[in-house]
């Protein structure tokens, strides 16, 4: 596989496809201004997980894992999903959960995932609910007082045992560096919390592909999630390989490009053992309104803004409209993705989205890497892909 990705490189170079240059080079720019300065590199934690070399290490597609997450406002529209695909998850994670400055929780949509976690149920699907967290003023008022950090402990503990729950997900896209070494004590005793009551705790990552860069966003949040330490504590890392182009981009690009997410899984085996690895994939598309696609754009050129530039939609949403609007739809065989520009109400739009030949190239992906398996974002308005 190794010399595969190589030749790919070169061709790379041959027809204008520069994300692979930012993959292996980064963002030079300084953090956003959100985060506090840095402090610490990702590695220094000297305790280190029971990981390999790296490389591939193929295994069937069949024993991949499936699971998916669950928007709070389409809880509905993943149960038609789940429907259309019998026996295909594992285990679903609706976003249940935001989390208040003294650690309680708070739930986003009240009682209505009760449906799905019994549809879950009888149809021996793991229901193991995401935490979403994104404000990272708000975790560093759990995580830098003792009292606090006690009581989100407690009340993630309560939560699975009230509701009868397999698991929980920690879903928390936003760290202070500066609450690093609190982080990883919560992460230690929610796990020993979560062996007492055999439960299983799933952590979900930002994507990271090389130690040597700053990222263009939630720098710190990638120092503070530091593989090697989460994963002897977690029985599974999800990794948010997706939003390679962000929806706050200026201009069109990829949102995952498969040479970009074989770099992840090649850092992730390095650092996690495989069994615990689960590549997170999307299956949505972004909207933008341009002229064209750019060959040349990559994250140094094209970083996240402060305003959503794109629209998101989902893939029978992506359908609907090649249906209604006439244009050119073409794959990147370097991307793994497709694009398709047409013109609406007099201004040219340029869609990027994944299809059903897309998810098949990234599980095939995974299993070439003999990871545990694969995660979707999202359920909900995706009944014409197959699982």
């Amino acid at each position: 596989m190794k010399r595969f990705f190589l030749i790919i490189i070169i061709i790379a170079g041959l027809v204008s496809a520069p994300f692979i240059y930012l993959s292996l080079t980064g963002n030079k720019n300084d953090e956003t201004k959100s985060e506090s300065a840095d402090k610490s590199n990702d590695n220094s934690n000297n305790e280190s997980a029971d990981s390999d070399e790296g490389g591939t290490k193929p295994k069937p597609v069949e024993e991949l894992t499936t699971s998916a997450w669950v928007p709070y406002w389409d809880y509905s529209r993943g149960i038609e999903t789940l429907k259309a695909n019998p026996g295909k998850f594992d285990s679903i994670s609706p976003v249940i959960y935001e989390v208040n400055e003294d650690g309680t929780l708070k739930k986003t949509k009240g009682d209505t995932y009760k449906e799905l976690q019994k549809y879950a149920q009888d149809n021996d699907i793991e229901f193991i609910p995401s935490i979403a967290m994104f404000d990272h003023e708000i975790f560093t008022k759990v995580l830098q007082n003792e009292g606090h950090m006690q009581i989100h402990v407690n009340s993630i503990i309560e939560e699975i045992e009230e509701n009868d729950f397999d698991g929980i997900d920690l879903d928390y896209e936003s760290t202070k560096l500066d609450d690093k070494d609190e982080y990883q004590e919560f992460i230690k005793q929610l796990s020993e919390k979560c062996k007492e009551i055999d439960a299983k705790l799933t952590i979900t990552v930002l994507a990271k592909w090389n130690p040597d860069i700053a990222y263009p966003s939630l720098n710190e949040t990638r120092k503070v999630q530091d593989w090697k330490y989460l994963s002897k504590y977690a029985d599974e890392i999800r990794i948010m390989a997706y939003d390679y182009t962000s929806q706050y981009s200026e201009e069109p690009g990829p949102i995952a490009p498969i040479t970009w997410i074989e770099l992840i899984l090649q850092k992730a085996v390095a650092e996690i053992p495989r069994e615990k690895i689960v590549l997170g994939a999307h299956n949505y598309g972004y909207n933008w309104a341009a002229q064209s696609l750019d060959p040349e754009i990559d994250f140094e050129t094209n970083p996240p803004t402060e305003k959503i530039r794109a629209d998101a939609y989902t893939y029978d949403q992506i359908v609907a409209i090649k249906g209604k609007y006439q244009g050119k739809d073409e794959k990147n065989i370097l991307w793994a993705e497709r694009y398709y520009v047409y013109e609406r109400e007099g201004s040219s739009r340029v869609l990027v989205y994944l299809d059903q030949e897309g998810i098949t190239e990234r599980k095939s992906l995974a299993a070439e890497y003999g990871i545990k398996g694969i995660s979707f974002w999202r359920l909900g308005g995706d009944q014409k892909l197959k699982y």
